[in-house]
């Protein structure tokens, strides 16, 4: 049933791509093979729904995370993240999932939409980063599958039969010991940071054509902020074979960490979908 509701999930669904102008060849391609509808929101549009977000859910969320999260920072900037979250979540129901271009917001604004992602896929709401409808799919497939939204992953290290991946958000319901620290790449408020609450987890990597998904399973090493030269959130995975295999095969860098072994799961949703499964172990 989870398998069968993952599929009726990724079909017909409506996605809101945040600080674009036009609709790229991935989103064409995204529409066409899953009869979609993805609408892009230019940044002008975003920032005036930010501007005018309900007052009201931004405090909720500003409460929500200070008691959620221990921060490292100052939290002066968490209302405008609360701003950033009250105006996505005012999108789903006319959409079912959102995407958003985050470093030109970041870039201009001074502050990331990270916690704001944390808590909307806590909620169930699915909201990827990077405007990144590869792993806006898995994400979709993972919550039907597992109840969580997975996590977007970046690969930085791989040795022997481990791979190293990080990135600045996770679902808050996926960690231990959430901590609010700076963003990565730009050294803004906020990225956030925990170890994952997982011993055994699938990743997943989805082409830019959306034929191929790739697929491993891992025993979780250790995580959460292990280097201050990564993306917040880390962990070490070890897949039991040569790792390197990962940077051969995989159809893209991010990869959507699932929590358990579904790969079984996987494989039957990419038959059904008409897609090749490259399996890295």
């Amino acid at each position: 049933m989870r398998t069968a509701k993952a599929i009726a999930s990724i079909l017909g669904i409506r996605v809101a791509l945040l600080g674009v102008r036009a609709k790229d060849n991935v989103a064409r391609t995204f529409e066409d093979r899953f009869e979609a509808r993805v609408d892009a929101i230019p940044m002008e549009s975003l920032e005036e729904m930010i501007n005018g977000a309900d007052e009201g859910v931004a405090t909720e969320f500003v409460n929500y995370i200070r008691g959620k999260a221990r921060f490292e920072v100052g939290d002066e900037r968490l209302i405008d993240v609360g701003r950033i979250y009250a105006a996505m979540r005012s999108l789903y129901g006319k959409y079912d999932a959102t995407a958003i271009n985050c470093f030109p917001y970041l870039i201009k604004h001074g502050v990331t939409p990270c916690l704001a992602l944390a808590r909307l896929n806590e909620e169930g709401l699915i909201a990827a980063c990077e405007t990144d409808l590869r792993a806006l799919f898995s994400m979709v497939i993972a919550r039907e599958l597992t109840g969580y939204s997975g996590w977007i992953a970046n690969m930085n290290h791989v040795e022997g039969g481990r791979v190293t991946m990080s990135h600045c958000t996770i679902a808050l319901n996926m960690v231990r010991e959430a901590r609010v620290v700076t963003h990565f790449e730009s050294g803004f408020s906020y990225g956030l940071t925990g170890k994952l609450l997982f011993n055994e987890v699938t990743g997943v990597s989805v082409s830019s054509d959306f034929r191929r998904m790739g697929i491993f399973s891992a025993r979780v090493v250790e995580s959460g902020l292990l280097s201050n030269r990564m993306c917040r959130t880390q962990a070490i995975l070890d897949l039991g074979v040569d790792s390197s295999l990962i940077l051969r095969l995989a159809p893209y860098n991010h990869h959507v960490i699932l929590p358990g072994n579904v790969t079984r799961e996987l494989e039957t949703i990419a038959s059904v979908l008409g897609m090749e499964v490259i399996k890295y172990t």
